[in-house]
C-alpha cells in the first residue's frame, strides 16, 4: 500500500496536484464513488465542504518501517486511478517468477504484456473508439513490454438538463473536468506508472495534457471530441507503436 502510494504522489508532485489520490470525498459527493449513484450535481457548498477534505501535500508516507500519516482527520484515499495498475503489474511479475516469458495480462482497461503473442509477434491492442453505446477500435497499437492504460469520459457519466458530467474531476476546483478529451491512453515501464499518468493527462484535457506529455517525454495517445467527429494525437514516442489500418 505505501509503494502505490509512494508512487501516486510522486504524480501529483509532477503534475502539481492536477493528479491526486485525495480526491476521495469529491468523487463521494458527485456519485463516482462507493457511496451513491452519480444522478445530480452536488451543490456549491458539497463541493466547498469535499474540497477542505482534499490534498495530497497533506498525506506522507515512510518507506521503513512502512507507515503513512495524513495531517487532514477527513482524508480518503482513493486508489482506483492506480491500483488497478498496480494489480496488473503483480500479475505479470507472479507469471515471471513461474518462469512464464511471454504474456498478456488486462483487467479494466489496464494492459501489461512480454514477450511474444501466440502468433510470434509484438502484442497487438486495440484503443477504443470512445462511444458511450457499443464497441469498436479506434486505433491499433504495438506493446512490447510494457504497461499500458486507457482513460476516458464515456463509461462514468451522467447527464443533468442536457449537460454531460464525467468522473474525471478538477481538484481546484471542485468540478468536473470541462475539456473536450474523451480519451487517453500512456504506455510506460510498468502498468502503475500509466494508470496514474492516463488518469492525470485526463484531467489535464487535449490542450494541456498534449503539451505536457510533450515536455516530459510521455508515450501518450489522445482522442477528442469536435463537431466533426474525434480528432488524435500521438506524441513523439507513441508514434511508432501505431499499427497502420
Amino acid at each position: 500500500l505505501v509503494k502505490v502510494i509512494a508512487t501516486a504522489q510522486q504524480v501529483s508532485q509532477l503534475s502539481n496536484g492536477v493528479y491526486d489520490i485525495t480526491v476521495g470525498p469529491l468523487v463521494n459527493i458527485w456519485g463516482f464513488g462507493s457511496t451513491k449513484k452519480a444522478e445530480a450535481k452536488p451543490s456549491d457548498s458539497e463541493i466547498q465542504a469535499a474540497l477542505a477534505k482534499v490534498g495530497y501535500q497533506k498525506l506522507f508516507t515512510q518507506e521503513q518501517p512502512p507507515a503513512l500519516r495524513k495531517t487532514l482527520p477527513d482524508m480518503y484515499v482513493d486508489l482506483a486511478s492506480i491500483a488497478p495498475g498496480y494489480a496488473v503489474d503483480l500479475i505479470g511479475q507472479y507469471f515471471e517468477q513461474q518462469g512464464i516469458e511471454d504474456y498478456m495480462v488486462e483487467l479494466g482497461g489496464e494492459v501489461r504484456t512480454l514477450g511474444k503473442s501466440p502468433r510470434g509477434d509484438d502484442w497487438r491492442i486495440g484503443i477504443e473508439k470512445p462511444v458511450d453505446l457499443g464497441n469498436a477500435v479506434q486505433q491499433g497499437m504495438l506493446l512490447v513490454n510494457a504497461g499500458l492504460s486507457t482513460s476516458g469520459d464515456y463509461r462514468d457519466f451522467f447527464i443533468e438538463k442536457g449537460k454531460r458530467y464525467s468522473h474525471t474531476l478538477d481538484t481546484t476546483t471542485g468540478q468536473t473536468a470541462s475539456h473536450s478529451l474523451a480519451s487517453v491512453s500512456v504506455v510506460a515501464e510498468n502498468t502503475t506508472l500509466a494508470d496514474a499518468y492516463s488518469t492525470m493527462l485526463m484531467a489535464m484535457g487535449e490542450i494541456k495534457g498534449k503539451a505536457f506529455a510533450d515536455q516530459h517525454q510521455l508515450k501518450a495517445f489522445f482522442i477528442w471530441r469536435t463537431d466533426q467527429g474525434f480528432e488524435t494525437y500521438a506524441t513523439t514516442g507513441f508514434q511508432p507503436l501505431l499499427l497502420k489500418p
